[in-house]
C-alpha cells in the first residue's frame, strides 16, 4: 500500500495490504534469512485512518490510524526486550500469546548450527523433499540427516510455526487487514 522506507536513522517502514496475516511470519523469515543482519521487526495490526485512494501517493510517514501506533509500540517493546519479532494491536493482549510463541521458536531457530540451517533450508524450499533426497545432495547418510533435524528440534518449531499461524488467524480473523510494519537494524 506505501512504499518502504527509512525513517528514524536505522529504522525503515512500510504499509502492506496482507490476503492473510501469516505472510507477515512468512516476510520476516525471508527477510531474516536474505538479510544476514540482525534486526527488530515489529508489526502493528489495526486501522489505518488514511483513505486507500490517498495512500497510493503517500509515504507511510504521512499516513496515521491505529496500525501506525501499534507497530512503533511493537518496534520499541522489540528493541527493549532484544526480542527480535514483536507483533501489536490496540489493545496489547491481543498478541501477548503470539509474542510468546515466536519468542519460543526463535530462541530456537537462533541456535541452529550452520549444517542444521543448510539441511532445514532445503526442507523448506521442498517440502516434498525426502530424508534420503537430502542426504543424497549433501553427501552424507540418512541417518545423518535424521540426526541433523531431530538435534535442530525443526520437526517441533514446524508444529509450533502451524500453532502460530493459527493465533495470528486468531487474533485478527482471516479477513484482509491493514498492516504497518517497522524494521529497525541492529548492525553489530
Amino acid at each position: 500500500m506505501a512504499a518502504f522506507e527509512f525513517t528514524l536513522g536505522d529504522e525503515f517502514q512500510g504499509v502492506l495490504k496482507v490476503q492473510s496475516i501469516e505472510a507477515i511470519w512468512n516476510i520476516f523469515k525471508l527477510l531474516k534469512d536474505e538479510l544476514n543482519v540482525p534486526f527488530y521487526y515489529g508489526v502493528g495490526v489495526g486501522r489505518i485512518n488514511t483513505p486507500l485512494a490517498r495512500t497510493l501517493m503517500m509515504t507511510p510517514a504521512e499516513m496515521d490510524g491505529e496500525a501506525f501506533y501499534a507497530s512503533r509500540r511493537a518496534v520499541g517493546t522489540a528493541k527493549k526486550t532484544e526480542v527480535e519479532f514483536v507483533f501489536a494491536a490496540q489493545t496489547r493482549e491481543s498478541f501477548a500469546e503470539v509474542n510468546t510463541l515466536v519468542q519460543l521458536m526463535l530462541y530456537v531457530a537462533n541456535k541452529w548450527t550452520p549444517t542444521q540451517r543448510k539441511v532445514i533450508s532445503i526442507f523448506e524450499a521442498d517440502p516434498g523433499t525426502t530424508k534420503t533426497g537430502v542426504a543424497r545432495r549433501l553427501g552424507i547418510t540418512p541417518q545423518a540427516v535424521s540426526n541433523i533435524v531431530t538435534r535442530s528440534g525443526w520437526t517441533e518449531y514446524r508444529d509450533a510455526e502451524a500453532i502460530l499461524k493459527a493465533l495470528l488467524v486468531r487474533s485478527v480473523g482471516s479477513q484482509p487487514h491493514d498492516i504497518r510494519s517497522t524494521w529497525s537494524t541492529r548492525w553489530s
